[in-house]
């Protein structure tokens, strides 16, 4: 998928005032910006440039959650959601799945 069906996606779900990005490893590990490639800085830069990103903020109810999985798998780190979203009971609602150069791009609504 190119950068333009990407944002193509994006518009499709429209917007939301509380969005959550998170970067992690195929085993589900939290990764740093600074631990990323350049494939993966243009994707995280195109989402930046359409949607802006709560940092550092709890997971409320109808908060969206952009998740982009990485291919690689590491132990070191702390894994995806367990403070933000370990202690919320609720559903998820899938609204984005899509390839983008060789990392995946999940986005989706707490419910």
């Amino acid at each position: 998928m190119n950068s333009k069906e990407v944002i193509s996606s994006l518009n499709n779900i429209g917007s939301n005032k509380r969005n959550h990005l998170f970067i992690q490893s195929l085993n589900g590990v939290l990764l740093d910006k600074k631990e990323i490639n350049d494939g993966l800085n243009s994707l995280c830069a195109l989402l930046e440039s359409k949607t802006k990103f709560i940092n550092k903020d709890k997971i409320l109810k109808n908060d969206c959650i952009y998740l982009i999985t990485v291919p690689v798998i590491t132990n070191q780190g702390e894994k995806s959601f367990n403070k933000e979203i370990g202690s919320l009971k609720s559903t998820q609602d899938l609204l984005i799945d899509l390839k983008y150069e060789g990392n995946l791009l999940s986005v989706f609504q707490i419910k």
